[in-house]
């Protein structure tokens, strides 16, 4: 069975089909919001740093 993609875009004569990841665990759904708090904070501090200078 062929799966289904989550969104379909459509750009002149180009179709996107997006696919997301499927079902996640708990635990990958944690992981994942740990990497991306992770990257804010990182984000954060360098704009910070560049206001300094």
């Amino acid at each position: 069975m062929e799966r289904k993609p989550d969104a379909i875009y459509r750009f002149g004569n180009s179709t996107v089909r997006v696919f997301g990841p499927g079902p996640l665990s708990d635990e990958e759904r944690e992981r994942r919001r740990k990497e991306v708090a992770k990257a804010v904070v990182r984000c954060l501090l360098s704009q910070r740093r560049q206001n300094k200078e």
